[in-house]
């Protein structure tokens, strides 16, 4: 083709008439191929060419040349849209119509199924640039005129009668007519499946385009079962087709692959999805790579659809990987054209940092926190609204903390500080909207206060913030566990002020707060409750009356923290490990020495372990530990030399923390003092 063209071009410049049209043909023949083989920008080169070449003869001899102009402009919107220039293809597609309804009037017989064609066409333009409505009446209209030449020729349309009920089925779909789609859809597999053998490797596209969409038809109906079987069976046949022209069908198959793995969701069953997912993301990163522009926001969608299926998997150490490379297609657009595509960047950046804080990974999460902190400057500054704003607040609030998760508190304030004065800078409405993520900042910034000797506010900031979360549990039970939280950290913050007679109530109630939804909710409303449960039993235990209640809390919040632990111990075992220093101490109060020493033995090996691969973010909790493990033995009998080594080595790291962080370590510091002149007195 390309050489007949070197050959046509000349030729056509030197006599037009003669020539023109057969460059012109020649073109839209080009474009045509250049579309199957999934080379969008080259075919919509060619048919621009083939359809201004057209039109210039069309306005000399309309009646010879004006229908190839109707099928180039119906070419040029297929290619159009495919590229994302969705205003365009509908101005090309209304246009192809209206010339094809003028020749339809004239010549019925010769042009109704091109305008059937057009129509079908441009219900999927109107489809794109959200008129359902309109979109539908094109349907209906092209599927009823190929019904007719069906009827009339038996056979002969039978392939575009199945093509425009697969249309009319999205478009009835598209407005909630969901079970006349899945009658039209059925039709048009029925009509595909009966085609004669020698021309079933011909229809194989189309059939498994028409078996996934009745499996999102039936989807939609709430019949995954059925859905899955036919999604299935169209995954099967792309994977064919893919082996033997990737660029062409491997979109498709992506696609396919992602609906198998909605349906298993549906059904309950992700775990078998997993391997489905892991096929989807690297067939999406083959048609990503060779990728225009146009195309790449929606396999950047695809991408972190198949990010979020690996999360609600289990997967969750696998799904940052996949939305890395969704935060590099965003890159990509948003170099192209920041004002559209810097805020989908953003959001993929922070949903990038909170997959990676999730799962330990704290310098990446923070470097992406950084980068999207960036971005989201820049957003405002082009444009500064409550929305990009309240944006940008999150950010810096998700930055702060995980500098925090880090070991790097005195680093998260100044961040955490502007996040909190922009959520305050926004109206009450504003701030509203965006709950409950006002809230849980203030909660952090003041324990940042504390660790940073800002006592007084401190115990304002944290107040504030069991005020707010306060408010919002009152208008939905749900967030509860967020006023547990903020609770939780006022009476911890009380508690190292060793004011517990305030502290206690508050702890009290953060339990009462955590529990409804612990029992029902997700997994991370169970640690929720466990931190709560052992701020409490850490603030009873030191009062000598209450040792077994204390007891009690204790041992529920490590029984509550076992089990995922021993699931994903590299993500949760640190929150095993915090619980452990309490419970040990609470089992000494409680005159349970063996089982007290046993249990702070077992903290410290684990926070040394974890101190010695993230030394700043597990420095404090590795303090707390040892002085929870020499508190432990202060009793006759016990192993003094190894008590007085323990809290030496808890001194050192108090001393350290001390220097930055005074009011954080002060309580513990003293009681390490404590211990120690006592370790000294029993070993003379």
């Amino acid at each position: 083709m390309d050489r007949a063209l070197e050959i046509l071009r000349p030729l056509a410049e030197e006599h037009p008439d003669t020539f023109r049209p057969a460059l012109a043909v020649g073109l839209n023949t080009r474009s045509n191929c250049l579309s199957e083989m999934g080379r969008w920008e080259e075919a919509l080169e060619a048919v621009r060419q083939s359809t201004a070449i057209r039109r210039r003869l069309a306005e000399g001899r309309p009646n010879a040349f004006g229908p190839g102009l109707a099928m180039t402009l119906n070419t040029l919107a297929i290619d159009l849209a495919a590229l994302g220039h969705h205003d365009e293809a509908v101005e090309a597609g209304r246009e192809s119509v209206a010339r094809y309804r003028i020749l339809a009037e004239a010549q019925p017989d010769a042009f109704r199924g091109e305008l059937a064609m057009s129509l079908n066409t441009q219900a999927n333009q109107l489809a794109d640039t959200g008129d359902p409505h309109g979109a539908l009446t094109l349907a209906e209209e092209a599927a009823g005129i190929y019904r007719e030449l069906d009827e009339a020729s038996p056979g002969v349309f039978a392939m575009d009668l199945a093509m425009g009920l697969t249309t009319l089925a999205s478009r009835l779909d598209d407005v909630g007519r969901h079970q006349e789609a899945v009658e039209r859809i059925e039709e048009a597999v029925t009509i595909y499946r009966s085609r004669p053998a020698k021309h079933s490797e011909a229809v194989r596209p189309d059939l498994a385009a028409c078996l996934n969409n009745l499996g999102v038809h039936l989807r939609a109906l709430g019949r995954a079962e059925e859905a899955l079987a036919g999604i299935t069976e169209a995954v099967e046949i792309s994977r064919g087709l893919a082996r033997t022209n990737p660029r062409a069908f491997r979109p498709a198959l992506s696609r396919y692959l992602i609906h198998r793995v909605l349906c298993l969701r549906d059904l309950g069953r992700l775990p078998e999805a997993v391997p489905i997912v892991r096929e989807a993301v690297a067939v999406e990163l083959q048609v990503a790579a060779p990728a225009p522009l146009a195309r790449l926001p929606e396999s950047a969608s695809r991408l972190s659809s198949l990010s979020g299926a690996l999360t609600l998997a289990g997967q969750r150490h696998d799904a940052p990987g996949v939305t890395k490379e969704v935060a590099k297609l965003r890159h990509r657009l948003a170099k192209d054209d920041p004002q559209t595509h810097e805020p989908e960047q953003a959001a993929t950046l922070d949903l990038l940092g909170r997959q990676l804080a999730s799962v330990q990974r704290h310098a990446e999460a923070l470097a992406a926190a950084r980068k999207a902190v960036t971005v989201r400057r820049r957003i405002r500054a082009r444009a500064d609204t409550p929305a990009h704003r309240a944006a940008l607040a999150a950010s810096l609030g998700n930055l702060g903390e995980y500098l925090m998760q880090a070991g790097q508190r005195g680093k998260a304030l100044p961040p955490m500080k502007q996040a909190v004065r922009l959520w305050r800078e926004l109206s009450e409405a504003d701030r509203t909207a965006h709950q409950p993520v006002p809230a849980l900042a203030l909660v952090l910034l003041g324990f940042l206060f504390f660790g940073a000797g800002r006592v007084d506010e401190a115990v304002r900031t944290a107040q504030e913030s069991v005020d707010a979360c306060d408010a919002l549990a009152g208008l939905d039970p749900a967030h509860g566990p967020f006023l547990s939280v903020a609770l939780c950290v006022h009476g911890v913050i009380l508690t190292e002020l060793e004011q517990r007679a305030a502290a206690l109530p508050l702890l009290e109630r953060a339990v009462r707060a955590a529990r409804p939804l612990a029992e029902t909710g997700p997994a991370p409303y169970r640690t929720i409750l466990a931190s709560a449960l052992s701020g409490l039993a850490q603030c009873l235990a030191e009062e000598p009356e209450w040792p077994e209640e204390a007891l009690t809390y204790a041992q529920e919040a490590v029984a509550l923290l076992t089990p995922p632990a021993e699931a994903d111990p590299l993500v949760l075992e640190a929150d095993l490990a915090r619980a452990l220093p309490v419970l040990g101490l609470c089992l000494a109060r409680a005159g349970r020495h063996g089982e007290a020493a046993g249990t702070t033995e077992r903290a410290v090996e684990v926070w040394r372990r974890l101190r010695d691969a993230a030394p700043a973010a597990h420095e404090l909790d590795f303090g707390a530990a040892l002085l929870a493990y020499a508190r432990a033995r202060l009793l006759p009998g016990a192993r003094s030399a190894e008590a007085l080594a323990a809290v030496d080595e808890a001194l050192a790291v108090f001393r350290g923390l001390g220097a930055t962080e005074p009011t954080l370590v002060e309580r513990q510091q003293r009681l390490a003092l404590e211990t120690r002149t006592k370790l000294i007195r029993r070993s003379t």
